[in-house]
């Protein structure tokens, strides 16, 4: 499953690159900053926390179409909200993993040349590195 789906995204941002540019960007910022709360929500077992954590990490992953770590997000809140549970290591691990991978996706978005249009198109004409170009 790849980390992130380029062409829904492009979709849901009006087929903006700049607009993908600048939430890429804000993802990149937000995304460790929220993950680190959670975990220290996680370790202080306050699990209000972890629950508005996992929602702010579901939500800005979901912008993306980043289904992994939108699913890993939803799982933790779900538990958080109505079992009452703080995540478990393996949980935390798979948190923590897809969002790393969808950063590292975003990040090859964000190093490309200085151009805008030229980062849709180089985004476009590669599949690999966790990018899915296609809508299935």
């Amino acid at each position: 499953m790849p980390a992130i789906n380029y062409q829904t995204t492009l979709e849901r941002f009006g087929f903006d690159p700049e607009l993908f540019y600048e939430m890429a960007a804000v993802f990149q910022n937000d995304a460790s900053c929220r993950l680190a709360q959670l975990e220290r929500a996680v370790s202080e077992g306050n699990v209000p926390a972890v629950a508005l954590e996992s929602h702010a990490l579901r939500g800005i992953t979901a912008a993306f179409d980043a289904r992994r770590a939108v699913e890993a997000a939803a799982y933790i809140e779900s538990q958080a909200l109505f079992s009452k549970e703080l995540p478990g290591r393996l949980e935390m691990q798979e948190m923590r993993s897809a969002i790393e991978e969808v950063a590292a996706a975003l990040k090859l978005y964000l190093t490309r040349s200085a151009s805008p249009r030229h980062r849709v198109d180089s985004i476009q004409a590669q599949s690999t590195h966790g990018i899915e170009t296609n809508v299935s």
